[in-house]
């Protein structure tokens, strides 16, 4: 019922953004990327058409965890993605510990930026280290 529930928001969401022509980069059961100055006016069309407010602290909103748009964004499959904004990146590599993916750029000589951008082109299997441990084999 829940996952129901989430997907049902979701899609409402979707929807409106469609109808105002705002771009959607990426989005999963609990989260959707788009232009922080579209927020906004997602927010009014959706409570003028549910009669709710998306964005608050309650079950069935949503949370906006970030008022500035990213520089560069690299989005892999679900849960899989790095957004760099002025302030910080956010990457998650979902069922993988960041402190795996931090390693396993670190081994590969690379920043985590180039590491997303590595894992966006290559076919090729990637090692995902924990230590000196192999944590996962991964093909892309």
């Amino acid at each position: 019922m829940v996952l129901s529930m989430s997907k049902r928001i979701m899609n409402e969401v979707c929807d409106i953004a469609e109808s105002l022509n705002v771009p959607i980069y990426y989005h999963a059961i609990d989260s959707i990327h788009l232009p922080s100055k579209d927020i906004k006016n997602i927010e009014k069309e959706y409570k003028k058409t549910y009669g709710h407010h998306l964005i608050g602290q309650s079950l069935g909103q949503f949370k906006n965890e970030n008022d500035e748009d990213t520089s560069m964004s690299v989005y892999l499959k679900n849960g899989w993605y790095i957004e760099s904004m002025k302030s910080n990146d956010r990457y998650r590599c979902s069922g993988i510990p960041k402190t795996v993916i931090d390693n396993t750029a670190n081994r590969y000589s690379m920043s985590i930026k180039e590491f997303y951008q590595y894992l966006s082109t290559t076919e090729d299997e990637v090692t995902f280290y924990h230590g000196k441990d192999i944590y996962a084999k991964i093909q892309f």
